[in-house]
């Protein structure tokens, strides 16, 4: 059996708190997994993954740095308190966090970290792209911002912004993905309702062939083809088993672009349910199915491929675990 690696985790408190971390380690080490590139959002969440990889009690979990396209803030507001009956009888502060694009403000941090600890980086990620409108228009859903396009007094106003949003979000992603350059290291990309858009990205900075991932890709077959044909990987979640367009990726993808991934804990192959590394076997046995390939033949490709991404894998990251 060849050693598997998971290139997209987030791994870390508070998505595995306490026992769960070493359980899912566990779990992860007896189906092959032998390394879990694992990738805050925030600069504070950068923190927490170096210090867990540094630790030395979990050499699977190599580091990434970013900053996630998706942010959240909090944001302060007034709501009705009902009495006992259920109606109303004062207004009451209230906070709620929500989603928001990244910010050029965000920035900084993020390139600072990553430049001090370069070093001890497996990549840059997870960085990227997100043009769902929840994102755009932080607290209005999908349905909502439509009609407002539909309001010629508003339509305007509410394209601007959005295209506001959207040029701001890329020079963040400018920002990150030249820092990876810089400091030699791929970029470990999210490219939600933007995958055009992202690949643009990386060949307009001339991001090389094999430095780039693109995570759960949910754009068409073309787009990826694209990606494909600049050298970059595309990686495969458990979703994969419930996700007709991504299985339809999959055979369209040639295998040499192919990697494997969880996303843990999101994007299991049960919606709603805990993902894990360990999961990741789903992924490869989805692929096997696709390609009609055996296993241990995808086995060896997806590990081959990782050596690509991942210059030193085995002198470094490889080196940090024991064979079994």
């Amino acid at each position: 059996m060849h050693p598997l690696v998971d290139v997209h985790a987030h791994l870390y408190p508070p998505n595995f708190a306490g026992t769960d971390l070493p359980a899912a380690l566990d779990r992860a080490r007896a189906v092959g997994v032998r390394g879990i590139v694992t990738v805050p959002e925030t600069v504070e969440e950068c923190e927490e993954v170096l210090l867990l990889a540094e630790s030395g009690s979990y050499p699977e979990i190599w580091p990434c740095a970013g900053l996630h396209p998706v942010q959240k803030e909090i944001v302060s507001g007034s709501a009705p308190r009902n009495d006992v009956s259920g109606q109303p009888n004062q207004i009451e502060d209230v906070a709620t966090t929500r989603e928001r694009a990244a910010r050029l403000s965000d920035v900084p941090p993020a390139l600072e970290f990553i430049h001090k600890h370069k070093e001890k980086l497996i990549a840059v990620g997870e960085v990227g792209l997100d043009f769902t409108p929840h994102v755009i228009h932080p607290g209005f859903t999908a349905s909502q911002v439509r009609e407002l396009k539909k309001d010629s007094a508003k339509k305007e106003a509410v394209e601007a912004r959005e295209l506001e949003v959207k040029e701001e979000q890329k020079e963040v992603f400018r920002q990150l993905v030249r820092c990876a350059m810089d400091a030699d290291l791929p970029v470990n990309c999210h490219s939600r309702s933007a995958g055009k858009y992202t690949i643009d990205i990386l060949r307009e900075l001339n991001v090389p062939p094999y430095r780039a991932i693109l995570h759960a890709f949910d754009g068409s077959v073309p787009n990826a083809l694209a990606a494909v044909s600049l050298g970059y990987f595309l990686s495969v979640p458990p979703s994969v088993v419930r996700s007709p367009q991504k299985q339809t990726l999959v055979t369209a993808i040639p295998l040499t672009n192919l990697l494997l991934e969880t996303d843990s804990p999101a994007l299991a192959a049960v919606a709603g349910a805990q993902n894990e590394p360990s999961q990741i076997i789903i992924s490869l046995e989805e692929v096997v199915k696709r390609k009609g390939v055996a296993k241990e033949e995808v086995e060896a490709l997806m590990l081959e491929n990782s050596r690509k991404v991942f210059r030193d894998l085995d002198i470094k990251w490889l080196a940090r675990t024991k064979s079994e």
